[in-house]
């Protein structure tokens, strides 16, 4: 299994943080905007965050293994 972090500008310079390759529930979902204290929703079977945080969701990563 792997999982890919993406970050991609959207409307208005706004940056996405797409995780791809886990399995996205509503609780993981949760967690993960409490931690990083952002937006966020579940698309198409990918987790969506609102800002950049690629470098502190691969730390949260290491730190669940």
């Amino acid at each position: 299994m792997s999982i890919e972090i993406i970050e991609e500008k959207r409307r208005y310079q706004k940056v996405v943080t797409i995780i791809k390759g886990l399995n996205p529930t509503r609780a993981l979902l949760k967690k993960l905007k409490k931690k990083l204290s952002c937006g966020g929703t579940i698309k198409n079977g990918e987790v969506e965050l609102q800002g950049s945080h690629k470098m502190k969701i691969l730390k949260l990563i290491k730190d669940f293994k």
